[in-house]
């Protein structure tokens, strides 16, 4: 078994803390902080924890575009980042930073602009996660 670290939020999904607990790991600070930024959880609880990774265990690298959306008018206005899965590709977890590597060589021209600034861009994200574009963004977050 190998060791790595991963950024590890809990929340609950309703605001008043009811209902279940949910644990999602991050493998960069950058992507856990983005999450808490972007989410109307409830965030309790944040921190770095070691896991195990077995070697052979199937992992997907899975490849994002990432561009802002508007989100409401709410406060002015406010936008939020959305990754737009372009592929996923399932390797055994001990290949998966050549992979990486490879794939964001390949996808190097979806990086275009500045998706902060006014005149717009897209940004490339390639994460190593457990389930096919786990990060995928599925439904526009509720502004609070």
């Amino acid at each position: 078994m190998l060791k790595k670290f991963v950024e590890e939020v809990s929340f609950y999904k309703n605001a008043d803390e009811s209902g279940e607990l949910f644990v999602k790991q991050f493998d960069t600070y950058e992507q856990a902080y983005e999450f808490i930024e972007n989410t109307d959880c409830d965030v309790i609880e944040y921190d770095t924890v070691e896991v195990k990774t077995d070697p052979e265990m199937l992992v997907f690298v899975n490849v994002y575009g990432v561009e802002r959306a508007y989100g409401g008018p709410e406060e002015g206005g406010w936008w939020y980042n959305t990754h737009d899965c372009l592929e996923s590709v399932p390797v055994a977890n001990k290949n998966s930073k050549k992979m990486k590597e490879y794939m964001e060589e390949k996808y190097a021209h979806v990086n275009r602009g500045n998706i902060y600034s006014v005149l717009g861009g897209a940004e490339l994200a390639v994460y190593v996660e457990r389930i096919p574009c786990q990060s995928q963004t599925r439904e526009r977050p509720h502004y609070e």
